[in-house]
């Protein structure tokens, strides 16, 4: 058979648990929002390395080009 009177000492530890509770789930999505935002930092700057590195060799090659076009 289940009680239902809580002592006042009970109630306290009852009300300080479920606060506590609630604290860790918002740090739990924060954490996650933080992850999840550097995971799309990183993917962007992957893209972003990628599209760079595209272009830094399409200017070597034109400039070796122009090199050669002008017996440098």
């Amino acid at each position: 058979m289940q009680r239902s009177i809580l002592t006042k000492e009970e109630g306290l530890y009852l009300e300080q648990m479920q606060e506590w509770i609630e604290e860790q789930e918002m740090i739990k999505g924060q954490l996650k929002s933080t992850v999840d935002h550097y995971v799309f930092i990183a993917s962007s700057n992957t893209k972003q390395l990628s599209l760079h590195q595209e272009r830094v060799g399409i200017g070597r090659k034109e400039f070796d080009e122009w090199k050669a076009e002008n017996g440098i």
